[in-house]
This record gives C-alpha cells, structure tokens and sequence, in this order.
C-alpha cells in the first residue's frame, strides 16, 4: 500500500510496520506529523468518499455565545404559554435560561431552538414530578 494512500491512521502505522518501522516508532511518527500539520482552516479540502460524484454538503452552522439583543419576545412567551406555563413561571424560566447561559459560558448554533428545547425539558420535568407526587398522594389516602 502506498504511504500516501492510508484512507486511515491504522492502516497509515500498517504500512509503516510492512516498511520495517516498529509499531511505537510509526504511532510516533504520525502523531508528531499530526501536532506539524497546519490547522485544518489551511488544509486543502479532501475529496469526499461520501459524495464522489462532488454532491455539496450542507455546512455547519457556527455555535456562538449569547446573541446581542436576544430577548423574551412575545413568540417566545406564546411558545411556552401554549404548553401550559404561566407568565410568572415563563419570566422565572427565561432568568434561569439567560443566567445558565452566561455563567456556563455555553454556545448555541440556534438560540431560539435551544429556549424551546429549554421548555420542552421543562415540560418533561413537571410530567415527571406530577408523575411522582401523584403516586404519593395516592398512597398517603391508602394510610
């Protein structure tokens, strides 16, 4: 197999070791060639296998910090109103939202997306506790 061939790392150190490298020696080798590698931002892209015909992919999209000027529009509150949250609970909710957000420094490709996944959950929460308590209030009638 031709060095430059090795659609993998493990067959790359394969055709080191059929050349006389010892397996530690071409583990090395490779890992030193990795940390001398340019970023990938640099590289020249590499043709996929996935698409050989050269079909575009969809890009990523890129994960940043709070949003300057995201709020809690009125959408916003409609979306967690419509599955049963009042308004006290929905501005006690976006506090813990914004305030998770900025403290653990977290970043979102979508912030809207991850209020409403911030909802959702909150809803399964409450399914569950409602779930629990309800199983208690039944066995404490029993007694």
């Amino acid at each position: 197999m031709n060095i430059l061939e090795a659609p993998t790392v493990g067959d790359l150190i394969e055709a080191l070791v059929e050349r006389g490298l010892r397996v530690r020696d071409a583990h090395d080798a490779i890992a030193r060639a990795m940390t001398l590698a340019p970023p990938r931002s640099k590289r020249k892209p590499v043709q996929s296998t996935l698409f050989p015909d050269g079909a575009p992919t969809k890009p990523r999209k890129v994960k940043h910090r709070w949003p300057e000027g995201f709020s809690l529009t009125a959408d916003r509150v409609a979306y967690a109103a419509d599955r049963g949250f009042t308004p006290q609970e929905i501005a006690r909710m976006w506090t813990k939202f914004q305030n998770g957000a900025h403290a653990n420094a977290r970043e979102y490709a979508d912030w809207p997306a991850a209020w409403r996944t911030w909802v959702e959950r909150d809803v399964e929460y409450r399914q569950r506790e409602a779930e629990k308590n309800g199983a208690r209030e039944v066995m404490d009638r029993r007694y």
